[in-house]
């Protein structure tokens, strides 16, 4: 997936846009008027993030242009039209490259080789409305706060989406008219081939040489969106189907996703953060008792709204013999001072491995121990 903190940050640095245009890096790269910016994607936009376009809008552009793609028509087409359901008329289609005077054109630049702008380079710039240390899924749930985008925008799209996807043709009324991608036309390579082999980067719609290159971008191959469209965020729901309270997937989670929390009513309850899980599964994996699973990724009205998930709620207790803490539903002590309870020595009792073991053995066993003591004495 593609990051876009450097173009955030040189948005941030710059008056506001009238437009920002992403296009594909398999397409002709974008001729943006004056005001606008194009951005070359490092792959196919069939595979950007859904908060890309908030985040670019949060940052003071006052419209996102898509061009069509040539290689993912259908899938691109899918993600437009999810966007401008939560967005409005702030995403748009491209219309495609024109040729324009060169004192009109806008600038063009590689997303994986954004320039860095000379007020960052100075100092006494911020990281704008959004934290540019944050992760994509972060910076996207406070971008789609920013623009007012809810938990029912989200379950509409969703619905919509999840439409689109059974079959195109369900999709009908003002919620679908916009699937539809503008057909590859004037500008664009069907064949996919980028018509710049040099890699030069473009300023005015033309490729240029020398100092105002700000590098070649290497030429990813097509990035293919894996499965739907439909919205959904980095983490997964879980499941549990018994809990102890041992608090081993609380400590495993390096995000920091879980915690084991004591309630009013002296209860212990185990809570699941959507918003913080991304899916590594370490608490799956080192589940005690293996009863810990993952299921769907999180739906992103979820993310925006009830983002908590109450996973169990186990009535601890301390172990009035050792002081450990567990599952008063296990008995009067502790699995460990229980055990200990029943064998006293740490290990089975003569009485029970006799219960285990034939009677002649039993009786060939003692008559050896008994000639031992003969020879002894």
């Amino acid at each position: 997936m593609a990051e876009i903190t450097a173009l955030l940050r040189w948005l941030n640095a710059h008056d506001p846009y009238e437009s920002v245009i992403l296009s594909c890096d398999h397409n002709e790269p974008p001729r943006p008027q004056k005001r606008s910016l194009g951005i070359i994607w490092d792959g196919c936009i069939a595979g950007a993030h859904v908060g890309v376009p908030a985040q670019i809008l949060v940052y003071g552009a006052k419209r996102v242009s898509v061009t069509p793609c040539s290689h993912n028509p259908e899938r691109l087409a899918q993600l437009v039209a999810l966007w401008r359901d939560l967005l409005g008329e702030r995403v748009t289609w491209e219309a495609g490259p024109e040729k324009r005077r060169r004192w009109r054109s806008g600038e063009v630049y590689y997303l994986d080789n954004m320039p860095l702008p000379r007020r960052f380079m100075f100092g006494g710039i911020s990281s704008g409305p959004l934290s540019l240390s944050a992760d994509m899924q972060s910076r996207s749930i406070a971008a789609f706060a920013a623009l007012g985008i809810g938990a029912g925008e989200f379950a509409r799209a969703q619905r919509v989406a999840a439409a689109s996807t059974s079959g195109g043709a369900a999709m009908v009324g003002a919620e679908s008219s916009h699937l539809a991608a503008p057909v590859v036309g004037e500008g664009l390579t069907s064949n996919g081939e980028d018509p710049f082999s040099s890699g030069d980067l473009l300023s005015d719609g033309e490729p240029r040489n020398g100092d105002e290159l700000h590098g070649d971008a290497p030429r990813a191959g097509e990035q293919s969106p894996g499965g739907e469209q439909s919205p959904g965020g980095e983490g997964n729901y879980l499941e549990v189907t018994d809990c102890s309270g041992c608090g081993v997937c609380v400590s495993a989670c390096p995000e920091k996703a879980l915690s084991l929390t004591e309630t009013a009513e002296g209860l212990f309850q185990l809570d699941h953060d959507l918003r913080a899980c991304r899916s590594c599964r370490n608490c799956v994996k080192l589940c005690t008792l293996g009863t810990l699973s993952a299921g769907e990724s999180v739906a992103w009205q979820d993310l925006m709204e009830s983002h908590i998930q109450t996973l169990a709620v186990v009535p601890l207790v301390d172990c009035p013999n050792c002081g450990a803490r567990y599952d008063k539903r296990e008995g009067d002590l502790c699995a460990l001072c229980t055990f200990r309870q029943e064998n006293p020595f740490g290990a089975a009792s003569p009485e029970q491995m006799a219960g285990a073991i034939s009677q002649a053995r039993v009786r060939a066993m003692r008559r050896s121990q008994m000639r031992e003591g003969e020879t002894t004495r």
